[in-house]
């Protein structure tokens, strides 16, 4: 954009040192501001735009994911969105804040590894919810399976 901004100064000047009238130079003046101003300026940065529409795909990948962890409870399901939705909106104010594209690019992975973690500890808790469900629908005494939930087993 700058290269196409200083063409249209150069263009711009030329005319106007090759102008023979005042008119001539007034015309020129008022082309080249024209084709200035003509020159379109993105109010928006492509690259935080994708970082932020792939960013919103990893939330609703992962809030789908969440939803289909079959032991927990709503209460640990939402807790889990929540925490999504946290790490989701410090890496969209990060990108936001980005300079460069690679400030993006890193804001963005950060993001994406804090989702992708959230989505691991939900799974984690799903397992152990299972587990511990599991282990209430033994035949096995209160005491021993008070005992069976606080001894994590070896494979």
């Amino acid at each position: 954009m700058k290269q196409e901004v200083a063409e249209a100064q150069n263009a711009a000047n030329t005319v106007i040192d090759n102008a023979t009238t005042n008119a001539a130079v007034t015309e020129a003046e008022d082309k080249g501001i024209k084709a200035i101003n003509g020159i379109n300026v993105p109010a928006k940065s492509a690259t935080k735009e994708q970082a932020i529409t792939d960013l919103n795909t990893a939330v609703d990948e992962a809030k789908k994911a969440i939803d289909q962890d079959s032991n927990l409870t709503d209460k640990q399901k939402q807790a889990a969105k929540d925490q999504i939705n946290s790490d989701a909106k410090t890496a969209q104010d990060a990108i936001n804040n980005a300079k460069t594209n690679d400030d993006v690019k890193n804001a963005a992975a950060a993001g994406t590894l804090a989702i992708d973690k959230d989505v691991a500890n939900a799974a984690i808790d799903n397992a152990v919810a299972g587990k511990k469900s599991e282990i209430s629908n033994l035949p096995l005494t209160d005491e021993e399976k008070q005992q069976q939930n606080k001894q994590p087993r070896k494979p």
